[in-house]
C-alpha cells in the first residue's frame, strides 16, 4: 500500500490502485478485461470477496457511479486544465475525491444496512448526489476540439442540430441503449 499515493489520489482509479496494488491488478486482468469493462462486475466481485454484509455491497456498488463520473470529467473537463498534480485543479480533484469517497465509504465499516443507510441519510446522501449531478452536468459539456486538418471539413448532418438538442438526444440514447 502506498499511503501517500492513496491520500493524495486525484480519482477513484488511482485511489483503488494505491490501496491494494496486487488485488487491483488481478481484478483488472481477470474480471474487468474479461467482462468487457464492466465496473459492476468488478465492484460486485469485490463486495462478495469481502463478505455478504450489506455495508460492503452499498459501498462497492456505489463506486461505479463515481468512476463513470470521473471518466466523463477526465474526457471533457480535465483537458482544459493543467495536468500537474499540484496545480489548483489537481488539488481540487483530490479534495472532491476525498470528500465523495469518504461519504460513500461509511457503510464499509458499519456493515449493517440500517446503520449504513442512516449514516448516508445523516449526510444527506452527499456522495451519491455529488456523483449523480456531476455525471449529468459533465454529459452536457462538449469535448475540447482538436485542430482539424482540411480533409476533416466534410459536412455532417449532425452539425445542423443545435448543440443542446444534440447533447440531450445523445444522453438519452446512451441511457436507453
Amino acid at each position: 500500500m502506498n499511503i501517500w499515493g492513496f491520500e493524495t489520489a486525484p480519482n477513484v482509479q488511482t485511489l483503488s490502485k494505491e490501496w491494494n496494488k496486487k488485488t487491483s491488478d488481478w481484478l483488472t486482468r481477470y474480471v474487468y478485461i474479461r467482462t468487457n469493462g464492466s465496473l459492476n462486475a468488478v465492484y460486485g466481485l469485490s463486495a462478495v470477496w469481502h463478505g455478504f454484509y450489506p455495508g460492503y455491497f452499498m459501498f462497492f456498488m456505489s463506486a461505479p457511479l463515481v468512476t463513470v463520473c470521473e471518466r466523463l470529467e477526465k474526457k471533457k473537463i480535465s483537458p482544459c486544465f493543467s495536468k500537474e498534480k499540484w496545480s489548483l485543479y489537481g488539488i481540487a480533484t483530490m479534495l472532491v475525491t476525498s470528500v465523495t469517497v469518504g461519504c460513500m465509504a461509511f457503510p464499509y465499516p458499519l456493515l449493517a444496512f440500517i446503520t449504513s443507510w442512516s449514516n448516508w441519510k445523516s449526510h444527506y446522501f452527499l456522495g451519491i448526489w455529488d456523483a449523480s449531478f456531476s455525471t449529468l452536468a459533465f454529459r452536457c459539456f462538449q469535448r475540447p476540439r482538436k485542430k482539424r486538418s482540411s480533409k476533416s471539413l466534410i459536412y455532417k448532418p449532425a452539425q445542423r442540430i443545435p448543440k443542446l438538442c444534440y447533447v440531450v438526444a445523445s444522453t438519452l440514447k446512451n441511457c436507453f441503449y
